[in-house]
């Protein structure tokens, strides 16, 4: 972990967006560390999936 990134909101056709779009500069987050801050996610021991955020709270982003 450690990196950073930027994220932007993305939504369907069908969905309004807002006038400003959302987007953010977050830091990638360690696999495990996901998995451990998140267990009601049932994460599997191995997985492709992309945390990023702020543990202790604030803007984040997971994507599979």
């Amino acid at each position: 972990g450690g990196d950073e990134c930027n994220i932007n909101e993305h939504r369907s056709p069908q969905e309004t967006l807002p006038d400003v779009p959302h987007c953010a500069n977050i830091n990638l987050l360690d696999y495990e560390v996901c998995r451990t801050a998140h267990p009601q996610f049932r994460l599997p021991a191995t997985s492709r999936t992309l945390c990023a955020g702020i543990l202790e709270g604030g803007k984040d982003t997971c994507h599979r």
